[in-house]
């Protein structure tokens, strides 16, 4: 057998075809099997997606994220996340392989670089809910994004797409601790690629809390995608009406967000609630810690998406509604992108064929 390898400009020739909705529509499917099959208790898996688990080396904590969608099949993702903050993640994304599985015959198929994979699947999970929660708001105009690395870009790129809020959005920040040559390089990406709003695309440096309250004060989107363990902004700077997505926390000790925040929002969807209650500092420093807790506080208001996007029509939220979605990643969704990407490049001829067995 021969093993198919695609390198990092293979996914980027594969991908740029692909549109926000076509990767949107992918991950609603896929948040809709993983909520249904949580509940349905059928015998036979649809999904399996077990917590990553992870190595402790000298200088990273590597992730192994297996997981197995009968729709798409079988891969484990492997994501290095640097110790030392000096060596964050940059423009071009922490390192990442997807191996994907040949259900047949159990043999790795195809080695898949998933750097820009993550974040696009992250940016079309984070489009599919903040359009299933602002539905019947008014189309926003003013999007601030957290962070300057990979998952920003590609959260800010998929929001201005016209397919999703491209034709509305007037006005984008992009605030990092920084002034540094990630932060101007995304900034003059984001006004090349979308020069009808040029003029309304800044980048801002944390420490400048004045102008940091200001741009989070006017937000109707906020993304952010950051390593932090503070939160970022307080509460109170968020207007009513506001929709967050919160990306960047895995841990219990990571958090974007405080406390009052989670607690002040009407609605908080999770891409997995067992994932999120285990993982998400957010919601873990909340209080939100017990897989089985009924409190009033979270019955009708932690929703998984998939459970969410089956029973939009009986819930109404207002106008004035702050809302969150929290994701954590789960492995199914890197299932799906990763077979998706593997499939367009034998049908494309794309990628490097290896003699292996």
């Amino acid at each position: 057998m021969s093993l198919l390898i695609l390198s990092s400009s293979d996914v980027e020739s594969l991908t740029e075809d692909l549109s926000p909705s076509q990767v949107i529509d992918l991950m609603s499917k896929v948040f809709a099997e993983l909520s249904n099959h949580a509940s349905s208790g059928q015998t036979e898996p649809v999904i399996q997606s077990p917590e990553r688990t992870s190595v402790q080396t000298p200088h990273q904590a590597i992730l192994f994220m297996p997981s197995y969608w009968l729709s798409a099949g079988t891969a484990i993702k492997i994501v290095s996340v640097p110790k030392d903050s000096a060596q964050s993640q940059g423009p071009v994304g922490l390192p990442a392989t997807t191996a994907v599985i040949n259900s047949e015959t159990g043999c790795v198929e195809a080695i898949v670089n998933a750097r820009t994979l993550t974040a696009l699947r992250n940016a079309a999970g984070s489009a599919l809910a903040t359009s299933l929660l602002r539905s019947s708001k008014p189309a926003p105009k003013n999007l601030v994004l957290f962070g300057a690395g990979l998952q920003v870009g590609f959260h800010a790129r998929t929001f201005l797409h016209p397919e999703v809020y491209g034709s509305s959005i007037q006005n984008v920040t992009v605030i990092n601790r920084s002034d540094n040559e990630r932060l101007r390089t995304l900034v003059q990406d984001l006004k090349r690629r979308f020069s009808r709003i040029e003029e309304g695309i800044k980048g801002l440096v944390s420490s400048d809390e004045s102008k940091v309250e200001d741009a989070v004060r006017n937000a109707d989107l906020i993304c952010t995608a950051t390593s932090s363990k503070l939160p970022l902004f307080p509460s109170e700077w968020v207007k009513p009406g506001a929709h967050l997505n919160l990306i960047g926390s895995y841990t219990p000790d990571m958090r974007e967000v405080d406390e009052e925040l989670v607690h002040r929002a009407e609605m908080v969807l999770v891409d997995s609630r067992e994932a999120c209650l285990t993982e998400a500092g957010d919601l873990i420093q909340a209080g939100w810690k017990d897989i089985g807790q009924s409190s009033d506080e979270l019955v009708g208001k932690i929703f998984e998406i998939g459970e969410f996007h089956a029973q939009t029509q009986g819930i109404q939220l207002g106008d004035n509604a702050v809302t969150i979605f929290k994701s954590v990643g789960v492995g199914v969704q890197d299932v799906a992108i990763a077979s998706l990407v593997v499939r367009l490049a034998k049908e494309r001829g794309v990628g490097t064929l290896v003699p292996y067995d």
